[in-house]
């Protein structure tokens, strides 16, 4: 569905833009639909950031040992 709904978005936008201001009005509800499926997806961090704070960002596979440092 996710697919679907990213090339409608796609085409309708470029249709829109060519002048048929109608599928601005498809594009934008197909986007609006896309979020909204997407918005079950969980939060992994949620924090404000100040100015001169860093995030560092590290991915690691769960069932690997533990990096060597």
């Amino acid at each position: 569905m996710d697919i679907l709904l990213r090339k409608l978005i796609r085409s309708a936008s470029r249709r829109g833009f060519a002048g048929q201001r109608g599928w601005l009005l498809v594009a934008g509800a197909a986007f609006v639909l896309r979020r909204a499926r997407r918005a079950d997806e969980p939060v992994a961090l949620s924090m404000p950031l100040k100015i001169g704070d860093r995030l560092l960002v590290t991915l690691s596979d769960p069932g690997a040992d533990a990096p060597a440092e």
